[in-house]
């Protein structure tokens, strides 16, 4: 049996969707300066520091976060998306939610895995509070390749309301088994991007998921502010999801 989906875990609930759809948004001229940075340590700096790129992120949130109409029992909708996981042999530990997007990979997972991607990844603190990754029993956790062995993984800590997920803190990191002067322009440009999104994911209005049936075993989100309000422009550039195993987990980051 198959199932899917998200930019924020559960973000691939609501923190991984905002993450992929704001990153897209980037000044391109200006990202192709992260192929210019010395280390991933700098190219995290260069991204935070810049006051042109957090100004489109300003305008690029607006539009994302306009409110559209209210639904009543909002949080009712839909699914209890970890329930269905639940059904899966292995349960949360062996499942993970898997979507293919135009340009990118992503899996939201609801157990902490340490070193998911083996020892020849290398790790760094992002932004976020670092016990995030610990887990809980209420943090999900995302994982989203920015370029062949380059990943970047988010924790997020959410609160549950019905099949409601509305995001709390997120935390996030950088795996790379890759030197940064080994990506060419575009690569390190996306990375930037996506480094960018995951940033701004912390600051974001309050925002809640709601996961529903996409039809053949595939789900999709749809975003709510906390009260029920709509946000119709974050479920426009959204990508239904299905289930896979921990092996077809390894298989597809394997041949990624």
């Amino acid at each position: 049996m198959r199932a899917f989906r998200t930019i924020y875990a559960t973000k691939a609930t609501a923190a991984l969707l905002m993450v992929l759809t704001m990153s897209g948004c980037v000044y391109h001229e200006w990202v192709h300066t992260a192929a210019g940075q010395e280390d991933y340590p700098q190219l995290i700096e260069h991204v935070r520091s810049n006051e042109e790129l957090q100004d489109q992120l300003d305008k690029r949130t607006e539009t994302m976060f306009r409110e559209g109409e209210h639904l009543d029992n909002y949080a009712e909708m839909g699914v209890d998306i970890t329930a269905i996981l639940l059904e899966h042999q292995g349960g949360l530990e062996e499942n993970f939610l898997y979507v293919r997007g135009p340009g990118f990979i992503s899996f939201s997972y609801y157990h902490p895995h340490n070193e998911l991607l083996g020892p020849n990844y290398r790790t760094f603190h992002v932004d976020g509070p670092e016990e995030l990754f610990a887990g809980g029993a209420t943090v999900s956790h995302s994982l989203t390749q920015a370029a062949p062995g380059i990943w970047v993984s988010l924790a997020t800590e959410y609160t549950k309301t019905g099949n409601a997920y509305c995001a709390q803190r997120t935390a996030v990191r950088l795996h790379v088994r890759r030197a940064l002067a080994d990506l060419s322009t575009s690569e390190a440009g996306n990375l930037a991007s996506l480094i960018a999104g995951t940033q701004r994911v912390r600051r974001n209005p309050p925002n809640c998921g709601v996961w529903v049936s996409a039809g053949d075993s595939h789900w999709r989100t749809m975003h709510f502010t906390p009260d029920g309000k709509r946000l119709p422009a974050a479920d426009r550039d959204e990508h239904p999801a299905q289930i896979v195993s921990f092996a077809e987990f390894g298989r597809i980051v394997a041949e990624s």
